[in-house]
């Protein structure tokens, strides 16, 4: 059930009218009607709250990573490249999977991908101090 404050408002002005013209009985029908449009107003606000916060969620993380030589990057405020994210999860499912530095190659333990890459894993910094990696070298 879609209704709007317009709505509301003309059921609460139709409620105080009826009130006023001692019609206590259609008062009280109107007023079980307004609370039912209150409460599906209030669903929907709820409901566009957490469609909300879920965007901004997507937002804010599309702002720290990019994406560099076959890999997605959480970035830093500075821009630098914290470790890289498994392109093949975040692509699919839109996951944040840390991928392990193998030496030379990189490797996703959730779907198995694996990248050969030519930088050694203390070249890309570390994780950062609150990462479920710990603070330090990958």
């Amino acid at each position: 059930m879609n209704i709007g404050f317009g709505d509301a408002t003309k059921l609460a002005s139709m409620i105080a009218k009826l009130l006023e013209d001692g019609m206590t009985l259609p008062a009280q029908e109107k007023i079980v009607e307004l609370r039912k449009k209150l409460v599906s107003l209030e669903n929907d606000y709820l409901d566009l709250q957490q469609e909300n916060k879920r965007l901004s969620t997507m937002i804010e993380r599309r702002e720290k990573i990019e994406f560099d030589k076959g890999f997605y990057w959480i970035v830093d405020g500075q821009g630098a490249k914290s470790w890289p994210i498994c392109p093949v999860c975040h692509d699919k499912d839109g996951k944040l999977i840390r991928m392990k530095d193998l030496g030379y190659d990189f490797y996703c333990h959730v779907c198995q991908f694996t990248q050969e890459h030519t930088k050694h894993s203390s070249d890309f910094g570390s994780a950062p101090p609150d990462s479920p990696w710990g603070n330090g070298a990958w």
